[in-house]
């Protein structure tokens, strides 16, 4: 019989997971999922609170974000037509620039993935894989709170936007793993900062199903008045 964490069938396959309900701290941040990444913050972050009572991130955009080197998440690395899964709830203030949400990418050889904010006028979701990317076609809006996912199963991508399907230009993914650290609130290039609050950063080694997605999101949306 399945307990404690096992429980919630939504945690089977879960690699990362971050709450973020220290609520204080400058260094370190818990990862509750079974294999308990080390998380560091570089210039910390803003802890702050929600109405609700919930921790987040306030990111500056500027030069904090956080990370986990790459020897400590070798299980991250996700490669050919591996299945995995990752979801976040963001309020981004600004999208001046592609301001990235994941990324674990070598950019050079093209191989790992990264999850970002488009720095368009009415910026989108994108999701890249190697050397291909798929985009929503529904506009996040700014300063306002959006929970944001994506599966992939095989080589095919499919992008969420508040537990339904927003995917707009689906295209077939293969990649090989990435060596590099893991970067949340940030790229490689340490140039692509988040602006505006993160919250329950999270990452599986399966697919999720559209339905778990919209799961997801009903459960937490009370937490941040959507």
């Amino acid at each position: 019989m399945p307990r404690g964490y096992d429980k919630s069938d939504l945690n089977k396959g879960l690699l990362l997971s971050l709450p973020f309900d220290e609520g204080i701290g400058t260094v370190s941040v818990k990862d509750v999922a079974k294999p308990h990444h080390p998380v560091l913050q570089t210039h910390a972050p803003v802890w702050t609170q929600l109405p609700s009572g919930l921790w987040v991130f306030d990111f500056d955009g500027t030069n904090d974000w956080l990370s986990c080197l790459a020897a400590s998440c070798v299980d991250l690395n996700f490669s050919n037509t591996s299945d995995f899964s990752g979801v976040a709830w963001i309020f981004p203030t600004t999208a001046t620039k592609a301001r990235y949400i994941l990324c674990k990418m070598d950019f050079v050889n093209y191989r790992g993935y990264y999850f970002y904010l488009s720095s368009d006028a009415s910026p989108s979701l994108s999701l890249g894989v190697g050397g291909n990317a798929t985009n929503t076609s529904q506009i996040i809006v700014r300063s306002s709170w959006s929970c944001v996912g994506f599966r992939r199963a095989g080589t095919s991508v499919r992008l969420y936007v508040n537990g339904r399907d927003a995917t707009n230009n689906a295209q077939s993914h293969t990649c090989e793993a990435s060596g590099k650290n893991l970067y949340m609130g940030n790229s490689d290039s340490l140039n692509n900062q988040w602006a505006g609050y993160l919250w329950g950063l999270r990452i599986w080694n399966r697919a999720l199903s559209p339905a778990e997605h919209m799961e997801i999101f009903n459960r937490e949306r009370d937490l941040f008045g959507v």
